[in-house]
């Protein structure tokens, strides 16, 4: 069966249409996300180049962008597409489409070669689904499977590079900071790289300062327990409801001089407290510095 085919937005809604009853229960590669929004994505990136560095055949693009897929993930054929979407688009879609029965490396070395024998419209979509696919590495690749994937699209770039300039310098600065991505950066996200250069950072400081934080400590540790053991003993009864210090009250410093604002330290030296009739443990005796004078309370 031949369809109708309607120039402009028209076939491209109709496009968009197809691509998202053919998709519906794919997903982007690493997460829930339904597989439209790199569909969409593709289709953005054509738009947006179109608009500072003019596509020879706009269509033929955006259908091409939307459909890309259709053939390799989803086994729609070729001869459906011609009928819906005419031969152009079809053949696109076939040239973006790597063979199964090829090895990895070499099925995109048969695209790249059956691609180039296509309008610069489709040459164009094989750039923007590889700038698509670069903001950032999914969570469960190897480090291996990261470099392969950014030689594999600085192979794309040296193929495709005279197809369109915007698109072109586009991929080259993804290629460049991946799998760190620009998006993430901009909206404070720690990229991939960062991530992993942090983490390593905080276990190497935090390993180091584990012996100088103990021999800190220690001093600290035997002053308060000497102060604990030379006390009176502590009350049997539960937490004190009052407390009543033997030595007067700091405050009563600037009641003498009342311009001068107290500067209170702590003290090793213990001062006994009666509470709820009993002797409790030590206190810190607070000290204060008024004028450059040293008044002990």
């Amino acid at each position: 069966m031949t369809y109708n085919i309607r120039p402009g937005i028209e076939i491209w809604r109709t496009a968009w249409m197809f691509a998202g009853e053919v998709h519906k229960s794919q997903t982007v590669p690493g997460g829930a996300i339904n597989y439209l929004a790199h569909l969409g994505s593709v289709t953005m990136e054509i738009i947006s180049a179109h608009l500072r560095s003019p596509l020879e055949n706009l269509d033929v693009a955006v259908q091409c962008a939307i459909l890309h897929d259709t053939i390799e993930d989803q086994g729609v054929t070729h001869q459906e597409l011609s009928n819906r979407f005419g031969s152009a688009v079809a053949d696109g879609v076939l040239a973006l489409s790597k063979s199964s029965a090829l090895p990895k490396a070499e099925a995109m070395r048969d695209s790249l070669t059956r691609i180039k024998q296509q309008p610069k419209a489709v040459w164009c979509v094989k750039l923007a689904d590889r700038i698509s696919n670069l903001h950032g590495a999914p969570p469960a690749w190897s480090a291996q499977k990261i470099d392969y994937y950014r030689d594999e699209a600085t192979i794309i770039l040296e193929a495709l590079r005279p197809a369109n300039r915007i698109l072109a310098e586009r991929l080259e600065v993804l290629i460049a900071s991946y799998p760190d991505s620009p998006h993430a950066q901009r909206h404070g996200r720690y990229p991939f790289a960062i991530c992993a250069r942090l983490s390593a950072l905080v276990r190497t400081k935090t390993k180091a300062m584990i012996p100088a934080a103990t021999a800190v400590r220690a001093p600290t540790t035997a002053a308060a327990r000497n102060i604990v053991n030379n006390s009176a003993p502590r009350a049997a009864s539960t937490a004190p409801a009052t407390a009543v210090a033997i030595s007067p009250p700091v405050r009563a410093t600037a009641l003498f001089n009342p311009e001068a604002t107290p500067v209170c330290f702590w003290s090793t030296d213990a001062s006994t407290a009666v509470v709820n009739g009993a002797t409790a443990a030590a206190m810190p005796i607070a000290i204060t510095s008024t004028a450059g004078k040293v008044v002990v309370q």
